[in-house]
């Protein structure tokens, strides 16, 4: 009775702000991240650091993991710190962990995906999650009102949804090139500079002597 009442009453919401999500993340990914790039290239320079930073994923899991134990980061203690009641157990949160990690993996991400097998990915893993919470919603769920289990699929979809589209049609794979070539350029016109202000010194005082 309780699945069928959560089911019946939530999935639809849910599927048309998935959809949504969806349509805006296929917009907005492009161009996030390479108005991002550009920043991290002028600051850094440097191509090693720059991949690593693309593809760190792990600390979005450690954030959702923190906000479904109910705990915020406190900048001014710089911890973790516990302010609401927890949403999921220790084993509903290691669920959500094993359930979507494949998804936010530096494997998925450098693959090459078509549309087709992204959505259906994302389909499989959010029936999963669905499934598994009202299963086991006396074992994962403190508080399994309707409500409350809408609230924590969608911070859980929040973290997985975006992910999968880096590998929409080789992206991150195109993009880690094209980065690459960038920052080559960047280094090699900061040693050219370089050269020709040391060349323009040497012939400014070898005329003047």
């Amino acid at each position: 009775m309780f699945e069928n009442m959560f089911i019946n009453k939530e999935e639809k919401l849910q599927q048309q702000a998935e959809e949504r999500a969806i349509q805006t993340q296929k917009e907005d990914t492009a161009t996030q991240i390479a108005s991002q790039e550009d920043a991290y290239i002028s600051q850094q320079g440097q191509n090693s650091d720059l991949i690593r930073w693309q593809q760190e994923l792990n600390e979005d899991l450690e954030v959702l993991k923190q906000h479904l134990r109910g705990k915020t980061w406190s900048h001014y203690e710089q911890k973790w710190k516990q302010n609401k009641a927890p949403l999921l157990t220790e084993e509903g949160i290691y669920m959500v962990e094993l359930a979507i990690e494949p998804l936010i993996s530096k494997n998925l991400i450098n693959s090459n995906l078509d549309e087709k097998r992204i959505l259906y990915l994302l389909k499989d893993t959010s029936n999963t999650i669905v499934a598994n919470l009202a299963d086991n919603y006396d074992t994962y769920v403190i508080d399994a009102s309707p409500s409350n289990l809408s609230h924590i699929t969608r911070l859980i979809k929040n973290v997985y949804i975006p992910t999968p589209f880096r590998a929409l049609n080789g992206w991150t794979k195109k993009q880690d090139t094209t980065a690459t070539r960038r920052v080559e350029t960047f280094n090699d016109k900061g040693e050219r500079d370089a050269q020709k202000k040391k060349f323009g010194v040497f012939w400014t005082f070898n005329t003047r002597g």
